[in-house]
Protein backbone atom coordinates (compact mmCIF):
# COMPACT_ATOMS: atom_id res chain seq x y z
CA UNK A 1 0.00 0.00 0.00
CA UNK A 2 1.24 3.49 -0.82
CA UNK A 3 1.79 5.97 2.01
CA UNK A 4 -1.12 8.35 2.74
CA UNK A 5 -3.61 6.24 0.81
CA UNK A 6 -6.55 4.45 2.36
CA UNK A 7 -9.07 1.92 1.15
CA UNK A 8 -12.13 1.50 3.33
CA UNK A 9 -14.55 -1.29 2.58
CA UNK A 10 -17.74 -1.44 4.59
CA UNK A 11 -20.32 -3.36 2.63
CA UNK A 12 -22.95 -2.78 5.30
CA UNK A 13 -23.11 0.94 4.46
CA UNK A 14 -25.90 1.90 2.13
CA UNK A 15 -26.79 5.42 1.04
CA UNK A 16 -30.37 6.39 0.32
CA UNK A 17 -30.98 7.75 -3.17
CA UNK A 18 -31.58 11.21 -1.67
CA UNK A 19 -28.25 11.00 0.19
CA UNK A 20 -26.43 10.02 -3.03
CA UNK A 21 -28.00 12.97 -4.84
CA UNK A 22 -27.20 15.35 -1.99
CA UNK A 23 -23.59 14.15 -1.98
CA UNK A 24 -23.04 14.46 -5.74
CA UNK A 25 -24.79 17.83 -6.06
CA UNK A 26 -22.86 19.15 -3.05
CA UNK A 27 -19.54 18.07 -4.56
CA UNK A 28 -20.48 19.63 -7.90
CA UNK A 29 -21.28 22.91 -6.11
CA UNK A 30 -17.95 22.67 -4.28
CA UNK A 31 -16.07 22.07 -7.55
CA UNK A 32 -17.90 24.99 -9.21
CA UNK A 33 -16.85 27.28 -6.35
CA UNK A 34 -20.45 27.89 -5.26
CA UNK A 35 -19.74 26.69 -1.73
CA UNK A 36 -16.70 26.13 0.45
CA UNK A 37 -17.68 22.91 2.19
CA UNK A 38 -20.24 20.14 2.20
CA UNK A 39 -21.44 17.99 5.06
CA UNK A 40 -23.53 14.82 4.83
CA UNK A 41 -24.97 12.84 7.73
CA UNK A 42 -26.46 9.46 6.94
CA UNK A 43 -29.11 7.65 8.93
CA UNK A 44 -28.04 4.00 9.03
CA UNK A 45 -25.26 3.29 9.51
CA UNK A 46 -24.56 6.64 11.08
CA UNK A 47 -21.61 8.44 9.57
CA UNK A 48 -20.68 12.03 8.90
CA UNK A 49 -18.83 13.06 5.76
CA UNK A 50 -17.46 16.53 5.25
CA UNK A 51 -15.47 17.77 2.29
CA UNK A 52 -13.78 21.13 2.10
CA UNK A 53 -11.19 22.76 -0.10
CA UNK A 54 -7.80 23.43 1.40
CA UNK A 55 -5.46 25.18 -1.04
CA UNK A 56 -5.47 23.08 -4.23
CA UNK A 57 -6.66 19.91 -2.46
CA UNK A 58 -10.01 18.69 -1.19
CA UNK A 59 -10.08 17.17 2.27
CA UNK A 60 -12.52 14.40 3.14
CA UNK A 61 -13.21 13.77 6.80
CA UNK A 62 -15.32 10.68 7.40
CA UNK A 63 -16.52 9.72 10.86
CA UNK A 64 -18.24 6.37 11.42
CA UNK A 65 -20.17 6.30 14.70
CA UNK A 66 -20.97 2.83 16.00
CA UNK A 67 -21.86 3.98 19.50
CA UNK A 68 -20.80 6.74 21.84
CA UNK A 69 -17.60 4.88 22.72
CA UNK A 70 -16.59 3.63 19.28
CA UNK A 71 -15.98 6.18 16.52
CA UNK A 72 -13.63 5.73 13.57
CA UNK A 73 -12.14 8.67 11.65
CA UNK A 74 -10.67 8.78 8.17
CA UNK A 75 -9.01 11.80 6.61
CA UNK A 76 -8.28 11.73 2.89
CA UNK A 77 -6.94 14.43 0.60
CA UNK A 78 -7.45 14.46 -3.14
CA UNK A 79 -7.04 16.83 -6.06
CA UNK A 80 -9.79 18.25 -8.25
CA UNK A 81 -9.36 15.59 -10.94
CA UNK A 82 -9.90 12.77 -8.43
CA UNK A 83 -12.91 14.52 -6.91
CA UNK A 84 -14.47 14.96 -10.37
CA UNK A 85 -13.88 11.25 -11.03
CA UNK A 86 -15.51 10.40 -7.68
CA UNK A 87 -18.65 12.38 -8.65
CA UNK A 88 -18.77 10.81 -12.10
CA UNK A 89 -18.40 7.30 -10.65
CA UNK A 90 -20.99 7.95 -7.93
CA UNK A 91 -23.53 9.19 -10.48
CA UNK A 92 -22.84 6.16 -12.68
CA UNK A 93 -23.25 3.80 -9.70
CA UNK A 94 -26.60 5.38 -8.83
CA UNK A 95 -27.77 5.15 -12.44
CA UNK A 96 -26.64 1.50 -12.67
CA UNK A 97 -28.43 0.60 -9.44
CA UNK A 98 -31.67 2.09 -10.75
CA UNK A 99 -31.28 0.19 -14.02
CA UNK A 100 -30.66 -3.11 -12.24
CA UNK A 101 -33.78 -2.55 -10.13
CA UNK A 102 -35.87 -1.90 -13.23
CA UNK A 103 -36.68 1.70 -12.46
Amino acid sequence: MEPNKVIARDYSAVLLESEYKMLTSGIEALLAGNQDRIRLETIEPFFILSIDKENEYYRFIIRFVENHLNTTFYKVNCNEEKLELFVKTSKSDLKDSKTSLGR
